[in-house]
C-alpha cells in the first residue's frame, strides 16, 4: 500500500510542506533531512552520551541553516 504511487506523492507533498516550514528550498529540505536522521540515530543510541550529543547537533545544524534561509529571502 505505501508502495503505491499516490501514497508516495502525498508524503512527498508533506515532506516538501515539512521542509519549507524550516526555510525554503533546498535549505529546508537539508534541514527536515538532518533532523529526521537526528532522530533516528539518536534513537538508536538511547541510553549513550552520544544521543544527546546527536541530538544537540542536528538541531544546531538546523538552527543554523534556517537562519541561513531567512537571510537568503528576508
Amino acid at each position: 500500500m505505501a508502495r503505491e504511487p499516490e501514497y508516495r506523492e502525498t508524503f512527498a507533498r508533506g515532506v516538501q510542506g515539512r521542509a519549507g516550514w524550516i526555510a525554503p528550498g533546498k535549505v529546508g529540505l537539508a534541514a527536515y533531512a538532518t533532523l529526521v536522521g537526528g532522530i533516528l540515530l539518536a534513537r538508536a543510541t538511547a541510553g549513550a552520551p552520544l544521543s544527546e550529543q546527536i541530538l544537540q547537533a542536528a538541531h544546531a545544524a538546523v538552527a543554523r541553516a534556517a537562519e541561513s534561509g531567512q537571510a537568503e529571502t528576508g
